[in-house]
């Protein structure tokens, strides 16, 4: 047994795809694992209540990070010229500072009546930070697909393990200051800041010109990868939305300390193993192209890849699926063996939804993009109908999330012979 695990790494370990999934891996491991490990820490200095807060922002932001650059960042690893990639680039920074502006704006006309609305103070207070925290994360991500393009692993690597870094030192010290109330918030927004400003300086140092394009080029290229605002950034927003749809109900329904428990199975569950699915998708995006371009065998590549998610997740989601209360209560306190019953419940749909998560981007490579818009549609349907009959039938929390990932899960195997049969006879119209 050991003799075979040693073959697979070594076999691993001379395949180029997965040399770049470990180069980006090593870096989403250490920028997203070092607030998890502090995690025991910040639960005994941040009142619980304070942690409801932070994931409820959390999820704003997630949705409204879809909308921060229309998905064109998408768009950055497809075009063969240099000078097509430099305009987008540039197109997507435009984006970006626009909905940001947009966004505040919103928040500025609408923020007494949803002060009222929520009846909490912090996160009404909070609010006024979703624009910047919008801004920088549409900046985050457009420079990471551009180094991504560039083949600069290392360098995303840097980027994420600063913002790791970051966040846990600020959040660290400004609770140990006894800013309490919004120290997890202060030290988001700078980890933010210096993250995204790193990726700026390193697209600038590999290719000083990043910045020079052609005017005309932005129309062409808009209109070109019309389909990515229209479809992706709904299928996107739709999946986000439908994802983070317990949160709000939740606490509409069950009070913030629900919220809270979900929110956090999903920041200690979701984002080891979500990392892990990332930095797999980012690689798989690239070959893919390149796949494309080169006429090869795309279905045998993502057969290939589902096998190996397989086995990645098979070990760690079979193990919080039998230990996850004891392992939150050992961990971070009494109050979170909560959080570990409801992880229990999601372990289906985690374990499915990472197999299939990096395969997700063929419906942007592939121009399916109507389909998975009527996908994520009926997705959200779904679980909005599944958390209505937990709230109204049974009005138990875990029975209520219980359906959801239900649900969930039936959805994620569609997707996945759906997924499969596209592979098999690609479009190319992109990759032009």
């Amino acid at each position: 047994m050991v003799q075979y695990f040693r073959e697979k790494i070594r076999k691993a370990a001379q395949d180029p795809f997965w040399r770049n999934v470990g180069s980006l891996f090593s870096g989403t491991a250490i920028g997203q694992a070092l607030p998890i490990l502090i995690f025991p820490l910040l639960t005994r200095i941040y009142p619980k209540i304070i942690f409801d807060v932070y994931f409820i922002y959390s999820s704003i932001i997630l949705l409204t990070k879809i909308i921060s650059n229309l998905q064109y960042h998408y768009a950055l690893l497809l075009p063969k010229k240099e000078s097509d990639a430099r305009a987008l680039l540039a197109f997507n920074t435009f984006i970006s500072l626009g909905v940001s502006v947009l966004l505040f704006l919103i928040i500025l006309a609408i923020h007494p009546a949803v002060s009222k609305l929520i009846e909490n103070p912090n996160l009404a207070d909070w609010l006024y930070f979703v624009p910047i925290s919008t801004f920088l994360l549409g900046l985050f991500e457009t420079f990471m697909f551009y180094l991504n393009r560039l083949k600069k692993y290392r360098q995303i690597t840097y980027g994420r393990i600063s913002k790791g870094v970051v966040l846990v030192v600020t959040q660290s010290l400004f609770g140990f200051l006894g800013f309490t109330a919004d120290g997890l918030l202060y030290g988001l927004i700078i980890a933010q800041v210096i993250s995204a400003a790193l990726l700026i300086f390193y697209t600038m140092k590999n290719d000083p010109a990043c910045f020079v394009y052609a005017r005309g080029d932005i129309g062409r290229l808009a209109r070109r990868y019309k389909d990515m605002p229209l479809y992706d950034t709904l299928i996107s927003f739709l999946n986000n939305l439908s994802s983070q749809l317990p949160v709000f109900m939740l606490t509409r329904f069950f009070g913030a300390g629900a919220s809270g428990d979900f929110g956090m199975s999903n920041k200690i569950v979701n984002t080891p193993m979500g990392m892990v699915a990332n930095s797999v998708g980012q690689v798989f995006y690239r070959e893919t192209s390149d796949i494309m371009h080169g006429g090869r065998d795309l279905k045998a590549f993502v057969k290939k890849m589902y096998r190996n998610m397989f086995r990645i997740g098979l070990i760690p989601f079979a193990f919080l699926l039998f230990t996850a209360p004891w392992l939150f209560d050992l961990v971070l306190s009494d109050d979170y063996m909560s959080t570990g019953f409801m992880t229990q419940v999601l372990v289906p749909f985690y374990f499915i939804s990472f197999i299939n998560n990096p395969a997700t981007s063929l419906l942007t490579m592939l121009n399916k993009q109507k389909a998975g818009t009527l996908y994520q549609l009926a997705l959200l349907i779904g679980r909005m109908l599944a958390l209505g009959a937990g709230i109204l039938w049974f009005d138990h929390v875990l029975i209520t999330v219980g359906l959801f990932s239900l649900v969930s899960v039936g959805f994620n195997v569609f997707l996945y012979f759906y997924l499969l049969r596209i592979a098999t006879n690609p479009n190319t119209n992109y990759h032009i």
